[in-house]
């Protein structure tokens, strides 16, 4: 079972950086963003929400999602 879910992650995970390399190329994501940080911080909302399931993983959650994504992907690797 852990090697279906490690190959299923990795998919999804491949899939996921390429919408974050499209949004690296127009502009909408830093150059300097850790992409494999945001990834881990959409999965790790997702993961979370399904496992602890302290709140909902509807199109609000998705949205929200994906505006922190964007934010932190704009800031990209900027020091504090």
């Amino acid at each position: 079972m852990a090697e279906v879910l490690a190959a299923f992650t990795a998919q999804r995970r491949a899939a996921l950086r390429a919408l974050l390399e499209r949004g690296v190329a127009s502009g909408d994501i830093a150059a300097t963003a850790d992409l494999d940080m945001l990834a881990d911080l959409a999965y790790g909302v997702l993961w979370y929400r399904l496992l602890i399931g302290h709140a909902p993983l509807d199109d609000r959650a998705a949205r929200d999602l994906a505006v922190h994504l964007i934010a932190a992907g704009e800031a990209g690797n900027r020091p504090a």
